[in-house]
């Protein structure tokens, strides 16, 4: 059995149980309550979290390489790399990547620092949040504060791990110095971008406004289902779904995505069948985006690969999956 097959097969195994807890605790039922225009409004939300995840993309892309994203760009290609998650668990980034080079002429690993660079940006954003909400409940020694902060130095020791393989001594292993010369060259660009105070405070600005929209959004479908939820449980939640965008090892995080929110919720102070309720209705919400406007991008912009962009995607896809 390949590793996509295992992924695959993880993949429904976790949905049986989200739907074996919904089930459970008697809120499959409330799914079927949400009326169309709740739905809509939801949708709209998911539409403008796409845009502005294409627009931190176009901001780098213009403000580094002096490449500009048109509007149609900026609208879908978040789409497209959100329906190739769902192809493999790593093909937005590679999407994301090729289509760059593909369309706008950026070197592979530049597209590639750019979407670490904003993943970065989440993970150092969300370690501050966390390291608030275990100090203001008096939590300044625990295992959650220690993780707040190494998620805050994460860009400094990724940059502490490039210059230790930088010493090592690979010059009888091709394979290995030739991933060591990518690493360095993508937390290079990356660490460019952070050394940019003017980029690094409007790509903060846009992820800190993307997650208040999140917060909304899950508000939202609170509202919808008539919950009693905590508000500081939904601000954590919604950095929980943004870091769960970035560890993704199931092709678009099927089921595990609705599990950690409902495991997270549980101990935030509401239910777990409500917190896999909320994640649903999100995912739900993305998928029409997805499959409709992001499906067709892809197909659109076939024409800006050629023979040889196309099987090098692919190589990387197939190489993705054996790892």
């Amino acid at each position: 059995m390949t590793r996509k097959s295992i992924a695959y097969l993880l993949a429904v195994i976790l949905i049986l149980i989200s739907l074996f807890v919904l089930i459970r605790d008697d809120n499959l039922s409330l799914i079927t309550k949400i009326s169309l225009g709740e739905f809509f409004i939801s949708v709209i939300v998911a539409l403008i979290l796409f845009f502005l995840s294409g627009c931190k993309i176009a901001y780098l892309s213009s403000s580094q390489f002096d490449v500009k994203l048109g509007l149609a760009d900026i609208v879908t290609l978040p789409m497209a790399m959100n329906f190739w998650s769902y192809v493999i668990p790593k093909g937005g980034m590679l999407y994301s990547t090729f289509f760059l080079k593909a369309k706008h002429g950026i070197k592979a690993a530049h597209g590639f620092s750019i979407t670490v660079y904003i993943y970065f940006m989440v993970v150092v954003l969300a370690g501050f949040f966390g390291l608030y909400y275990t100090i203001s409940r008096g939590f300044l020694f625990s295992l959650g504060a220690l993780v707040s902060v190494v998620l805050i130095l994460s860009p400094f020791l990724i940059k502490l791990l490039d210059m230790i393989l930088g010493v090592l001594p690979l010059g009888k292993l091709p394979f290995a110095k030739n991933v060591q010369g990518i690493i360095h060259t993508i937390i290079s660009n990356s660490t460019t971008l952070w050394s940019n105070v003017t980029a690094t405070t409007v790509i903060f600005i846009m992820t800190l406004g993307h997650i208040i929209l999140r917060v909304f959004w899950f508000y939202w479908a609170v509202h919808v289902f008539e919950m009693d939820v905590p508000l500081i449980a939904l601000i954590e939640l919604a950095l929980i779904a943004q870091l769960s965008i970035i560890i993704r090892f199931i092709p678009g995080n099927i089921g595990l995505n609705e599990l950690i929110s409902g495991g997270a919720l549980s101990i935030l102070g509401g239910t777990m069948g409500g917190g896999i309720l909320i994640s649903l209705f999100t995912r739900f919400s993305t998928l029409v985006l997805t499959f409709t406007i992001g499906s067709l991008s892809v197909i659109v912009n076939v024409k800006h690969f050629n023979m040889e962009s196309i099987k090098t995607m692919f190589a990387a896809i197939k190489k993705s999956d054996q790892q």
